[in-house]
Formats: C-alpha cells, sequence, structure tokens
C-alpha cells in the first residue's frame, strides 16, 4: 500500500473525472485523483508536497486518491464502508471540513449530508445509521475536537461514547426527551469522566428523580 507521496507537483488539471494531479517522486510520476478542496489547497506546481493516498482497485485498473491529511483519507476509507458511497461520492462528502461531517453524523443532521451534490435524503439517513458508532470512534482517534455548542438539546451523543450509551439507555427506560435534557445536561458539568457511562447515567437519574 502507498501510504502517501512526498515530492515534487508536477501538475494539477481538471479532467472529465475530477480533479487530478502529477507527483514527482525520484523521477517516477504518480496520478493522484484529489477532490476540489484539496486542489484548491495546493500549493503552485513546482513545489514540494505530501500526499497522504488510499489505493483503489477496480477490475481493469488502480487508482490513487490523495488527501492534505491522514485524518481526511481514514475519514475517506470508512465512508466507502456504506452501500451506496464509492470513491466520487466520498470525495465530494470530503470537500467539507471534516469536523462537520463528523459532527453531522454523530447529531443525525441529515440536512448538512444532503448538501452534498448526489446525496439525497435516503442515502444521508443510511450514512447515518451506518457510520454513527464509527464515527465516535473516529471522533476520538482522530482527536477531532467539537464544540458543545453545535450540539441539539436532545442529543448529548456528539459529547462522548459515554454520553450516547446513558442517553440510549435513558431513552430506553421511558424518559420524556425533557427529563433526559435536564438530567444529562446536568451531568455534563458534574461528571468528572465524560466516558464512564455508568456515572452519567447515575447522575442524570439523580437529577431527573429529583426534579
Amino acid at each position: 500500500m502507498i501510504s502517501y507521496l512526498k515530492g515534487l507537483l508536477v501538475s494539477k488539471s481538471i479532467t472529465a473525472n475530477g480533479c487530478y494531479i502529477i507527483v514527482d517522486v525520484n523521477n517516477i510520476g504518480y496520478g493522484v485523483f484529489v477532490n476540489k478542496k484539496t486542489f484548491r489547497e495546493l500549493p503552485e506546481t513546482k513545489t514540494e508536497v505530501c500526499i497522504y493516498t488510499n489505493l483503489i482497485h477496480k477490475e481493469d485498473t488502480m487508482i490513487l486518491c490523495g488527501f492534505l491529511s491522514a485524518q481526511e483519507r481514514e475519514t475517506f476509507c470508512v465512508l466507502q464502508t456504506v452501500s451506496g458511497i464509492g470513491m466520487k461520492a466520498a470525495l465530494l462528502i470530503l470537500e467539507l471540513p471534516l469536523k462537520d461531517i463528523v459532527s453531522a453524523v454523530i447529531s443525525e443532521d441529515e440536512k448538512v449530508i444532503c448538501k452534498i451534490k448526489g446525496i439525497g435524503p435516503k442515502l444521508a439517513k443510511r450514512l447515518i445509521l451506518e457510520l454513527k458508532d464509527k464515527m465516535m470512534k473516529l471522533k476520538d482517534e482522530l482527536d477531532i475536537e467539537i464544540q458543545e455548542g453545535n450540539l441539539s438539546k436532545e442529543n448529548f451523543a456528539i459529547i462522548s461514547v459515554g454520553f450516547n450509551e446513558a442517553q440510549a439507555v435513558l431513552n430506553s427506560l421511558g424518559y420524556t426527551k425533557n427529563e433526559i435534557n435536564i438530567g444529562l445536561e446536568a451531568a455534563k458539568n458534574k461528571v468528572k469522566d465524560k466516558n464512564d457511562t455508568q456515572e452519567i447515567l447515575q447522575t442524570a437519574l439523580a437529577v431527573i428523580s429529583g426534579s
């Protein structure tokens, strides 16, 4: 597997198949497909670049897709695990800021995902359903910080896996959205470990039962 290419950016072009660059590494020219966001952020030609790559095998060819960060490459691979999301769709999705993608999936914000060309409501729902748990892990693994101000008052999943699990338990116990919101809002300010589901749940239940 080619993990990354570090060399001279020889050319940048927009073709019928998308944005395409050539990187010269030790006198070997590697052709790489990138999305428009990466294309715009690349320096001028004849400049040294480092492109993180993912090699895609097809029946009759091999394609390199490139990114300016290892985080984007990781997200690209995760996106392609969803049925209906191929190379082109994943590249399009990654034209959004990475934290916006992770935030939208975790908080189940279909509107953000549907802004992407070619992604309709059905595919957006499937993407959220299949990737929510993976995005929670990805958020922690890649150390992606998401402002709590972006959090819906009815969805605390974005804070941590612990809050996501506690919210699911409270939902299953039949508490109202308002009660859950009150309990988890209090827990957010009281618990020491935001990944300790048991502590979050106990704190929330104590507040709910006392309200």
